[in-house]
């Protein structure tokens, strides 16, 4: 068997399922405040593919649209990064409080 997956048996030891594939977790969550990049470091996502992301906890409201913040990955490191647009000089939408979500795969 890998070193990943399940694997179920009967009373007696027979197999009756194997899977191999690799199982998600969630390994970080956190509330980020509009406006406000950071970072974070978890050492043990070392040699796991993970996926990273945010999502909005609040809506657009008047007179701007929100945006959730940027997230990204580099190495060990957990990165979000808040957004802002522009047309020209004139701000279209703003950075909104947001949720970061890493999932690694076991």
């Amino acid at each position: 068997m890998s070193d990943f997956g399940l694997r179920v048996k009967s009373a007696v030891g027979a197999i009756l399922l194997t899977i191999t594939d690799r199982i998600t977790r969630l390994r970080y969550l956190t509330q980020i405040n509009a406006d406000t990049s950071g970072n974070t470091t978890l050492t043990d996502l070392t040699g796991h593919s993970t996926v990273e992301f945010s999502v909005m906890l609040e809506t657009g409201g008047d007179p701007l649209q929100k945006c959730q913040h940027s997230v990204t990955r580099t190495g060990t490191q957990i990165a979000w990064v808040y957004q802002e647009g522009y047309s020209g000089a004139v701000k279209v939408y703003a950075s909104a409080k947001s949720a970061i979500f890493v999932f690694m795969y076991t």
